[in-house]
């Protein structure tokens, strides 16, 4: 049932981590300001056997699969490879369609509402279940329970 989070911790460290290794040097890939000097405001790069375009906003990133149009959007908090949150979760499930909405109506118990106050209500019951924990930052983030 939960395996949806870790496929997509995964991808979302897999981008990141393509990101820094194309455009940060050594000295930047645990700084987070040093991505708005260095990483350009688009472009493209290569991950998971795809490739995926990015575009820089605000405090993040955010990622768009060329085939399938998955999106992945690092809001904020960019160092952070495994966090989650609602709306990172949303964005993801959203663009996979009707695969990210059943995904969501197994989880949850009622099909009603917009799909990030579903997706709010997945995190709630994750967290009941023990399945991710709330990490000390800013904001309502969470990891996996490992």
């Amino acid at each position: 049932m939960w395996a949806f989070l870790v496929e997509y911790i995964a991808l979302q460290k897999g981008l990141i981590e393509s990101l820094r290794d194309e455009f940060l040097d050594e000295r930047c890939r645990s700084v987070d300001l040093c991505r708005e000097v260095d990483i350009p405001q688009r472009g493209e790069i290569h991950c998971q056997g795809a490739i995926w375009s990015f575009q820089r906003h605000g405090a993040g990133i955010v990622f768009r699969e060329s085939r399938n149009q998955t999106v992945v959007d690092v809001h904020d908090h960019f160092i952070r490879l495994d966090i989650i949150d609602g709306w990172r979760l949303r964005t993801y499930l959203g663009s996979l369609g009707r695969r990210g909405i059943k995904i969501v109506d197994s989880i949850v118990d009622h099909h009603q509402g917009t799909l990030l106050e579903r997706v709010e209500e997945l995190i709630k019951k994750a967290t009941v279940q023990g399945v991710i924990k709330r990490v000390k930052i800013d904001g309502d983030y969470y990891q996996l329970v490992r």
